[in-house]
């Protein structure tokens, strides 16, 4: 844990814990820690209520932490569906649930119980994929998600002696029957990894943190160069400066689109490199230039502009409860009957004589079009009541009612969490 310092002085962490052995063995290691160092522990496991047993399981690490005098929460979402791929939706569903847990109640930090068998089976998998630097470095020991900082400490420890110290300490732990389905790729690959020995599994995370270390060092350079040429506003777009941007070698220009396309996009995950190629390209050329790729959108008249254009997002009605829209920004709206949704194009020309006497004038209209906008529908007719980022408001709009801010799920910059240091409230 020391490598993940500084801590606040009264350390408040999360665990995620499935009931595993990992999750298991790291909840003892890190609640022996917290004790020492007078924090307190909070153990959240997550029901995706995909399997009819795992809400027995959730019950059971509940009842086994509670007797421990551990907290423990379980978190459920049944408004949201995941599609596509099933282990990917589950995990960002995880991560979503619990880094909101983590931020409502001012938890700074979420450990996870990631092993060294973790980091072989995640760095042989992107070997076959063909992955760069970036996938090769494979799963970081420490980063950030929805504004938490994740801490993994036991990459460097393998299974087998986690499960030696649960026997040691008379702890149980349950086995996800999913994790032994070799329909997917990794639980074909673990088991192939089972047959081989211990010494060239510790090989493979050794050369998957050696690519980490170059990843940082590319990171590091990647976010300093990104500051000198980007400019991510809170209205949810970006503009960017194409002299400074076609200086840098193009590594380094690639990582930096593909991080703005991400945060401006509402993504979670990163586009490949190579679906960048045409849109760098058509920046070098200069403009005008107008695509689509993640869900972001370039415009370039005077200089180029990231929005996410006017792509059809569902409205968030009424919440008193800060909730995430769109992948960017953290709603919370209590004013009833009203709903979030983009400016979009009837809402643009509605407010035509106040847009055109506004600063805001000068953008384009896809930019203003995917301004985030409350509106309430009456009789049929739809009326904008705020555009908090133009200083828009409808006459007796009560202000104190809405509140957005700007919070993509992918961050343009990671956090330099090493380098943090925290003082007074923790919570601030």
């Amino acid at each position: 844990m020391r490598t993940f310092a500084p801590f606040e002085p009264v350390p408040h962490l999360a665990i995620a814990v499935s009931g595993g052995s990992d999750s298991m063995a790291l909840t003892i290691l890190l609640q022996q820690w917290v004790l020492q160092h007078g924090g307190q522990l909070t153990a959240l496991t997550v029901d995706h209520g995909l399997r009819p047993e795992a809400q027995e399981e959730a019950a059971w690490v509940h009842q086994f932490l509670t007797a421990q005098a551990i907290p423990h929460h379980t978190l459920k979402d049944t408004t949201h569906t995941i599609t596509g791929n099933l282990q990917e939706g589950a995990r960002d569903l995880r991560y979503r649930l619990m880094t909101d847990f983590c931020r409502h109640h001012g938890i700074l930090h979420l450990c996870t119980g990631h092993t060294r068998n973790d980091q072989t089976e995640t760095f042989l998998l992107r070997l076959q994929r063909g992955s760069g630097v970036d996938g090769l470095a494979a799963i970081p020991a420490q980063g950030q998600r929805n504004g938490i900082r994740l801490l993994r400490p036991l990459l460097s420890l393998p299974r087998a002696s986690l499960r030696r110290y649960l026997r040691m300490h008379g702890w149980f732990w349950r086995e996800d029957p999913t994790n032994e389905n070799p329909r997917f790729a990794r639980n074909a690959l673990r088991q192939q990894l089972a047959e081989g020995t211990d010494t060239l599994q510790a090989r493979y995370a050794e050369t998957a943190t050696a690519i980490g270390r170059s990843r940082a060092a590319l990171a590091k350079t990647t976010a300093q160069a990104a500051v000198q040429c980007v400019r991510i506003t809170l209205a949810g777009y970006a503009t960017l400066n194409p002299l400074l941007f076609n200086k840098l070698s193009e590594d380094i220009a690639l990582r930096i689109l593909r991080s703005l396309l991400c945060c401006i996009g509402g993504q979670s995950t990163l586009p490949r490199f190579e679906k960048l190629y045409p849109l760098y390209h058509a920046i070098l050329a200069g403009p005008p230039c107008t695509q689509t790729l993640h869900s972001c959108q370039t415009v370039w008249k005077k200089r180029p502009v990231y929005s996410p254009g006017n792509r059809r997002i569902p409205a968030l009605p009424t919440t008193a409860t800060p909730t995430l829209w769109d992948g960017r920004f953290e709603i919370s709206n209590r004013i009833s009957g009203s709903y979030i949704d983009a400016l979009r194009q009837e809402g643009r020309l509605s407010l035509r004589p106040y847009l055109e006497a506004s600063a805001q004038a000068h953008l384009p209209r896809q930019v203003l079009e995917s301004l985030i906008a409350l509106k309430k529908t009456v009789n049929g007719i739809e009326t904008v009541l705020a555009v908090p980022h133009i200083d828009y408001y409808a006459p007796g709009f009560e202000q104190h009612s809405f509140a957005c801010r700007f919070q993509p799920v992918y961050p343009f910059t990671p956090l330099p969490f090493g380098y943090m240091k925290t003082t007074g409230n923790p919570a601030t």
